[in-house]
């Protein structure tokens, strides 16, 4: 075997397979640690290296495969073939369940109103209402009222008007406008309107 001398640049050349396929690895890169530069491959996996005679760490390396590592001493010619081993692939845990998640919000809700609904001993509040009756082309009248409001637990809304007025084809006394009732959301039963049926047994005669 002969020494080239220092000026002489010699090839190093091969192919990237992947191991347990014998297939070359189109899109693969190779390199060597010296100079820590990326050589030109062919798309077929083939590479060739220009470089001086000496010993070199060959790097070849590919997405989704274990790059590999090898020395390789070279004083002529040479043709090195890396082999690449597929690396496998650990994603982070992944919980899936048949359950909407907020089925699981509205659990934790339902759970927890027992307490809120227990710290709530009275409140006091001011409200503005408006009511606007409609008919088909215009406004038949509005009803304005300004209240202050007073609740306490088991009792019911309690409300002293401050203020009220009203379209001029409503006497005072009808302006009925008002809060009425506040809805609590944490109650178990909810009705958004009270209609009440009396039913009579009477019958009408001749």
């Amino acid at each position: 075997m002969s020494l080239a001398t220092a000026a002489e640049r010699l090839s190093l050349n091969g192919n990237r397979h992947r191991l347990g396929h014998g297939q070359s690895s189109p899109g693969s890169t190779c390199s060597h640690r010296r100079d820590r530069a990326w050589y030109n491959n062919k798309p077929a996996g083939e590479y060739t290296l220009q470089v001086e005679p000496g010993t070199y760490t060959i790097i070849a390396s590919m997405i989704g495969y274990r790059p590999e590592t090898t020395l390789v001493v070279v004083s002529h010619a040479t043709v090195y073939h890396a082999r690449l081993q597929a690396s496998d692939i650990i994603l982070p845990e992944m919980v899936i369940t048949s359950e909407d998640p907020a089925v699981e919000i509205i659990r934790r809700a339902i759970a927890s109103k027992r307490h809120w609904i227990g710290r709530l001993a009275s409140y006091q509040m001011e409200a503005f209402t408006r009511q606007v009756i409609r008919r088909d082309t215009a406004i038949a009248s509005v009803t304005e009222s300004f209240t202050r409001g007073y609740w306490q637990q088991g009792d019911t809304l309690r409300e002293v008007v401050l203020q009220r007025r009203q379209t001029k084809n409503i006497p005072q006394s009808f302006n009925f406008a008002s809060v009425g009732r506040i809805i609590n959301f944490n109650d178990d039963d909810i009705r958004f309107f009270r209609i009440h049926i009396r039913r009579s047994n009477r019958t009408n005669g001749p």
